[in-house]
């Protein structure tokens, strides 16, 4: 199956071949595998054993604490991976994304936005309503990760509005 939304996340990541790329919560993998076939050297990093089984290129661990160099890499792709984490922490994870980044290095985060006014789209609101009521414990939330970007001192911020209650946010290294 085919997922559009990270699909276009993966075409706002504008990868180039021989770049070093980070896939943090990579779910079911297929930006890693997407990544790779754009010749990137890339692996993953996700905190569920059951994500890592039978997949190359990929460590268990946690996203927000990650266990490389600083400048190691050229993209760091999170997908839906921010809106798990404390809102309290959300800062200290996307200042670590930016810590192991190269200069001139872009995070690219696809997530749940928040809705612009409550009848701003009514299917985004009915969408996220009843995923609330049926999945209470999920922890999944929206954020805006544009404004999450700016306070991580990201610079060159692009924020792209997509469907369904969700939104791509690219921010730089500088």
């Amino acid at each position: 199956m085919d997922n559009k939304p990270k699909r276009d996340a993966f075409k706002i990541a504008s990868p180039m071949k021989g770049e070093n790329v980070l896939c943090i919560g990579f779910g079911r993998g297929e930006e890693l595998e997407w990544f790779k076939n754009a010749g990137c050297k890339t692996i993953g990093i996700d905190a569920s054993k059951g994500m890592i089984k039978g997949k190359r290129g990929v460590i268990l661990g946690d996203g927000s604490i990650l266990p490389f160099n600083n400048n190691s890499f050229d993209i760091v792709f999170c997908s839906f991976f921010f809106d798990l984490i404390d809102t309290r922490e959300l800062v200290a994870a996307a200042e670590e994304a930016r810590r192991v980044l190269k200069k001139g290095g872009c995070l690219v985060i696809l997530n749940n936005a928040i809705p612009e006014s409550p009848t701003s789209n009514m299917l985004d609101s009915l969408y996220m309503h009843l995923r609330l009521a049926f999945f209470p414990s999920v922890g999944i939330r929206p954020i805006d990760s544009g404004e999450l970007l700016k306070k991580a001192d990201f610079s060159g911020i692009d924020t792209t509005k997509m469907y369904w209650s969700l939104e791509v946010s690219k921010g730089y290294k500088d």
